[in-house]
């Protein structure tokens, strides 16, 4: 049995992710990018941890403002 692996694929899913810090997406855009992107990445097994995103930036959270 092989150990699960880590992907962090925000950045693909909303190219503006990391300038944004957060999610812009709607929810059906955000729902196919993810689903595309598993479609062409057969690396990605069951198991695996895949972080896609938030869709709040930190200091909303943290409730900062």
């Amino acid at each position: 049995m092989s150990e699960a692996k880590f992907y962090d694929i925000s950045s693909y899913i909303d190219t503006e992710y990391e300038k944004n810090e957060f999610v812009k997406l709607n929810k059906e855009e955000f729902k196919n990018n993810i689903k595309n992107y598993l479609e062409n990445h057969s690396e990605i097994k069951s198991g695996d941890i895949i972080f896609v995103g938030n869709d709040m930036k930190l200091d909303k959270i943290m409730d900062l403002d």
